[in-house]
């Protein structure tokens, strides 16, 4: 019966041994678990630092990018506009060096020239001219009433004339054309 229970304390001792190793087995387990995922972690940090950094040097070159873009947004306008000042410049040079062709038909073919040359530059960039004159109707969205004037030619609310033309930028009115227009005459007595 000694041996017995010698026997069973053997067991007890080695069972508690196995019990102890197998919780130092799953406490060096866990241990090394933990480190691992504190691993994962710095390194899953270390990279959402770094794609936070790229994404912050991505919004300061974004906006370093457009502010350059909105200064030199219109170079290309000005450099199409260039000849343009070019000619007028070349003209009275012409007009000042060569008193022969001062006269005033040569003069008002230079301008007009220079005018078809601005309107087709302008036209480059959808600038068009509103085709006001007179006769037409007025039309509140398109014109602007400087003054009204009585008329026994023109039609009552009709343009009498017109003073400026006006502008489009792709359909979008950026100026109305100014007019005078025709008002409801007086009869005298």
């Amino acid at each position: 019966m000694i041996k017995k229970e010698n026997n069973n304390i053997n067991q007890k001792k080695q069972q508690d041994k196995i019990i102890s190793k197998t919780k130092e087995k799953k406490k060096l387990i866990s241990t090394i678990n933990l480190k691992k995922i504190k691993l994962e972690l710095l390194e899953s940090k270390n990279k959402y630092l770094i794609l936070l950094a790229n994404f912050e040097n991505y919004k300061k070159r974004n906006i370093r990018e457009r502010k350059l873009e909105l200064e030199y947004a219109n170079e290309q306008i000005i450099l199409e506009f260039l000849p343009i000042i070019d000619n007028l410049k070349h003209a009275i040079h012409i007009i000042n060096n060569n008193k022969k062709i001062n006269t005033l038909n040569t003069i008002i073919s230079g301008i007009q020239i220079v005018i078809k040359q601005f309107k087709t530059t302008l036209e480059k960039f959808y600038i068009k001219e509103l085709n006001t004159k007179s006769g037409d109707p007025f039309n509140h969205s398109l014109h602007e009433a400087i003054q009204e004037k009585a008329s026994k030619t023109i039609k009552e609310k009709s343009i009498i004339t017109v003073i400026q033309n006006g502008y489009t930028l792709k359909n979008k009115l950026i100026r109305p054309s100014k007019v005078i227009v025709a008002k409801k005459q007086k009869n005298s007595i």
